[in-house]
């Protein structure tokens, strides 16, 4: 693992180095910051989400309880109970204004949150796992162009956009023949046999 992660460091130190000696405007640590604060609102939103159903739910399960044990009450305690009732009723109307603003903040969150989702499934379907299979395809045929990963450094150094967008066009038609091959498989093949691995 260390290997592994030490590598990665050696392949962005490198990158970055080439990317400042081209005077390039992309540079690596710039989009990784602007991600990073992207991921880091999403986050955030879901949080928000979470602690927002926390608070409704403990809420509603107060009343509840309050509910039940108003019910249980012997008959001597009734009067008590009245001038909570009447004390909570007049905090009632004081809080419906605050209800108001709660439902609107709720639905606001919920929004944002479902909107995030959204645009976290997206990259992760349409950028992030295309550029991963095209990074994976191209340390995989290195070897086949007689190309050495300080090679595909350099270049990436150069023009980072068309590395990018190079490895992401090598990914998005890997993903493409795959889904192409196994729909041509589902046809031919008896469903029994792909019926395992194949939904």
């Amino acid at each position: 693992v260390e290997t592994f992660l030490n590598s990665v460091k050696f392949t962005f130190e490198e990158l970055s180095r080439h990317s400042e000696n081209m005077n390039m405007v992309y540079h690596p640590s710039e989009i990784a910051k602007i991600g990073l604060g992207y991921l880091g609102w999403a986050c955030a939103v879901f949080f928000l989400n979470s602690v927002i159903k926390f608070a409704t739910h403990r809420r509603e399960a107060t009343n509840a309880a309050q509910e039940n044990r108003e019910d249980d009450a012997p008959l001597l305690a009734q009067r008590v109970l009245a001038q909570r009732r009447e004390q909570l009723q007049r905090e009632e109307n004081n809080a419906e204004i605050d209800n108001a603003v709660r439902k609107r903040l709720i639905g606001l969150v919920e929004s944002a949150a479902a909107i995030a989702k959204v645009i976290i499934l997206l990259f992760l379907k349409m950028l992030f796992l295309p550029l991963s299979l095209g990074l994976c395809l191209d340390i995989a045929t290195l070897d086949l162009f007689q190309q050495s990963w300080n090679d595909r450094i350099a270049y990436a150094g150069k023009d980072l956009f068309g590395s990018v967008f190079l490895h992401w066009v090598v990914g998005i038609t890997f993903m493409l023949l795959v889904t192409v091959s196994v729909l041509q498989l589902r046809e031919v093949v008896h469903p029994d046999i792909l019926a395992r691995v194949i939904r």
